[in-house]
């Protein structure tokens, strides 16, 4: 995935281009504003879906590791409701079969009313960790993820590929025309 460097002077005085950097949409009616935050791995998430079947220590490794604070960019960068609500159904699936696998796990590892619930118990378990990977592998086509963020600049990874030349050719015409009013960008509110 592309990195772009994003200057807070330049978006400040030049806005962003109005085209979603997870999918290049540029459908102005799609677009939202939205705070870009998000860790610099998926790390976090494959640890606490671990440390579910760890027991109560594991809980609170896992309750600790989603505490640790996210990157985050300054501005807002415009998102298209689509990506938004790929993102949310991924979570949703995800969600899904983490309770349902975490439900047969304990109820057959405290009920033991199956016979044989060692194999059902590792069948859940690996059903829970391919659908952990499966999130976590496809979230990334709609999420911007933040290597490094300060006040005046912010590195940020983009899933689209045109997007670099996309927001580089936005600021080479804003300097040269003096305006982003004109060409359709989202400015600073």
């Amino acid at each position: 995935m592309p990195l772009v460097n994003f200057r807070a002077a330049a978006i400040k005085q030049y806005g962003l281009p109005q085209a979603c950097p997870c999918c290049g949409n540029d459908d102005d009616g799609q677009l939202v504003l939205e705070p870009a935050k998000g860790s610099s791995s998926g790390w976090r998430y494959g640890c606490c879906l671990v440390s579910l079947f760890l027991g109560p220590i594991g809980w609170i490794v896992g309750a600790l590791t989603l505490m640790t604070k996210n990157k985050e960019l300054p501005f807002p960068l415009p998102v298209c409701r689509l990506c938004l609500q790929a993102r949310e159904r991924l979570w949703q699936r995800f969600a899904g079969i983490l309770v349902l696998s975490s439900t047969v796990f304990f109820v057959t590892t405290f009920g033991k009313i199956i016979p044989g619930s060692n194999v059902v118990n590792v069948l859940a378990v690996s059903v829970g960790l391919l659908g952990g990977l499966e999130y976590l592998m496809l979230r990334r086509q709609f999420r911007v993820a933040i290597r490094s963020s300060n006040q005046d600049l912010a590195v940020a990874e983009v899933p689209y590929e045109e997007y670099p030349a996309l927001y580089q050719r936005h600021l080479d015409n804003a300097a040269l025309y003096g305006s982003s009013d004109r060409l359709g960008t989202l400015g600073e509110e």
